[in-house]
């Protein structure tokens, strides 16, 4: 599909959702954020986005799509070379900019909720919290989030998107590197929300995602990869991730998470 025809296709998808109006909202407290794309919380994708959006599906069939669940094993890396394995599940709800991670373990069970920005705990103990799967457990909700639900991050109106004029390599391959800059954020400041989206310069994929992470005092990569088609959805996600911590270039230091979907 050439730019002119997508984005004649973006227009009526947008008129569609102003003329229906926002999609009824379940009854349970989940399900209130299962909701559809709503025209007054996204934009008409930037060119260079067109395709990015097109490679893992497209806005029709992402448009349909109010809610992902994953079971996934999950290994969490720690500083002295060992690590931790976990499983964890996760309610993705794209067009809410929300995700529900929940998990079982021997201290007991736990359900955090990132949305909009806001890190609620809706069920843990003094034990989880000091243990390993707590650790950073905002930012890692945050890069999970934005790399399982590329096209919503890219059409979110909160947003203000600029490319860089030429590619960088980064481990080998080329990408456009594409800063997001909170529209509520002025000046030169770079919050928690501010992100490095890395767009592949041979596949259009927007498949590494860096953000600064105020509660680690750093910066971590989040990366995906082995993307695979979710069954009966028509759309791609990565199915394997991976999160590094970086210094201030964005250069990877250490592997933190690595997560794989069980059941895509």
């Amino acid at each position: 599909m050439d730019e002119r025809n997508f984005g004649k296709h973006v227009y009526a998808f947008l008129i569609l959702f102003v003329l229906t109006g926002c999609i009824k909202e379940y009854e349970s407290e989940i399900n209130t954020l299962a909701l559809g794309p709503q025209a007054k919380m996204i934009s008409v994708p930037t060119d260079y986005f067109i395709y990015s959006i097109e490679a893992v599906g497209g806005l029709d069939n992402w448009g349909k799509i109010k809610q992902l669940d994953f079971d996934c094993l999950v290994t969490y890396y720690q500083s002295n070379g060992s690590f931790y394995f976990t499983e964890q599940h996760y309610d993705i709800y794209p067009w809410s900019n929300s995700i529900q991670i929940s998990g079982e373990e021997p201290q007991g069970r736990y359900i955090w909720q990132l949305s909009q920005g806001q890190f609620h705990i809706l069920e843990d103990n003094e034990k989880i919290r000091n243990s390993i799967v707590s650790n950073s457990n905002s930012c890692f909700a945050e890069a999970i989030l934005n790399i399982f639900t590329i096209p919503a991050r890219l059409l979110d109106n909160s947003y203000d998107f600029t490319r860089g004029n030429a590619p960088i390599s980064v481990h080998g391959k080329l990408y456009y590197p594409v800063t997001r800059q909170n529209r509520n954020v002025g000046g030169n400041s770079f919050d928690e929300s501010n992100a490095v989206f890395y767009q592949d310069t041979n596949n259009y994929v927007v498949d590494m995602i860096w953000f600064v992470c105020q509660n680690r005092d750093g910066f971590i990569l989040v990366r995906g990869y082995d993307y695979m088609e979710v069954e009966n959805r028509d759309i791609y996600i990565p199915s394997r991730i991976e999160i590094f911590g970086t210094d201030a270039q964005g250069m990877s230091q250490n592997k933190l998470i690595r997560i794989e979907i069980n059941n895509i």
